[in-house]
């Protein structure tokens, strides 16, 4: 059976009986405490202690090791980045109907195709059937 020790290293065993000491009568405290040492004597406490890993190099193949099949028809969410723009807060707030941001590119802009915010191609903007699409004129290395 669990010592009232163990109560004690449990950081939030205690505090039930100081809270309800501090909020209560004496007799609230003590069914508090009685509540406490009910619930610690049914339960098998022990504390321990985790030892740190070793660093091991991986080993065997990976996990999915090519099998797209297995996730293939999830889908993800990517971005086509055309340029950025840069404005004060003042200009910000004074945006309404008709303005004009201007962008940090040309009119014939290299489009960054990202995933999770990282560049994982590049293309040029394209109008296929009256909806904008990016041609991907690269694919990046994942360093891009």
């Amino acid at each position: 059976m669990p010592s009232t020790k163990m109560v004690a290293d449990c950081p939030g065993a205690a505090a039930a009986p100081a809270a309800a000491a501090t909020a209560g009568t004496a007799a609230t405290a003590a069914t508090a405490a009685t509540a406490a040492t009910a619930a610690t004597a049914t339960a098998d406490i022990h504390l321990i202690k985790l030892q740190p890993l070793p660093a091991l190099p991986p080993d065997g193949p990976a996990l999915l090791a090519g099998r797209v099949d297995l996730i293939g028809d999830l889908k993800v969410r990517v971005r086509a980045v055309v340029g950025e723009g840069e404005l004060s807060v003042t200009a910000l707030f004074a945006l309404r109907d008709g303005s004009v941001l201007p962008l940090d590119c040309g009119t014939n802009p290299v489009v960054d195709v990202q995933l999770d915010h990282k560049t994982v191609a590049r293309g040029e903007l394209v109008v296929v059937d009256d909806v904008l699409g990016v041609r991907i004129t690269e694919v990046c290395d994942g360093e891009g």
